[in-house]
């Protein structure tokens, strides 16, 4: 469950980072992704470790490892997201003002932004 709940502040604040044009959460995303990283590092090594002493079949862990990796990509999404904000993914310079386009407006109205 923790991993699940970091993904989803990463998503609300990634998509709240560039809608209100906040270098905080934007910040608040790449610090946290690392959380997420080594928690999804964590994830597997403890499946692994009860795969190799007997316990479950390697068949019941395929959906659960392909949940884990899903969402730890959409993590990594985020932190796109949230570079964008900040001005390091593209190398061109940050506009000072964003547009507020459709999508944004109606992936920010459907989620509760901090």
């Amino acid at each position: 469950m923790k991993l699940f709940e970091l993904v989803e502040q990463n998503i609300k604040d990634a998509v709240a980072s560039f809608s209100k044009d906040s270098y905080s959460l934007a910040g608040k995303v790449l610090k946290r992704e690392r959380d997420v990283n080594k928690l999804e590092d964590d994830i597997r090594s403890k499946f692994i470790e009860r795969l190799n002493k007997g316990v479950g079949l390697p068949s019941d862990g395929i959906l659960f490892v392909d949940i884990v990796s899903n969402l730890e990509r959409m993590s990594d999404h985020s932190t796109k997201i949230a570079k964008h904000t900040l001005g390091m993914r593209y190398p061109f310079q940050k506009q000072t003002k964003i547009p507020k386009h459709g999508y944004v407006r109606e992936v920010t109205e459907s989620i509760e932004l901090p």
